[in-house]
């Protein structure tokens, strides 16, 4: 939740939240590494792209990061 910027937050966190839940009941892991370099969009806004396995298959994720107030929030999450 630190990580998105608050209004994205707010729109996110009921899908967030229902998307987790079986990585919780069943205290499955995550692990992401970042699948290509960090690609700038325009000035302040960058995108990163990930893969992230856990024991019951793997997705690739696309995320967009923006600065605010100097400090970098998630803007834009989307599975590929």
């Amino acid at each position: 939740m630190v990580f998105y910027e608050g209004n994205y937050w707010a729109e996110q966190e009921d899908e967030v939240r229902s998307n987790m839940r079986p990585f919780e009941l069943h205290s499955m892991t995550i692990t992401a590494t970042e699948s290509s370099p960090p690609v700038e969009l325009a000035p302040g806004r960058w995108e990163t792209r990930h893969d992230a396995r856990f024991s019951g298959g793997s997705l690739e994720m696309v995320f967009v990061f923006e600065q605010f107030d100097g400090e970098w929030l998630l803007t834009h999450a989307e599975v590929e």
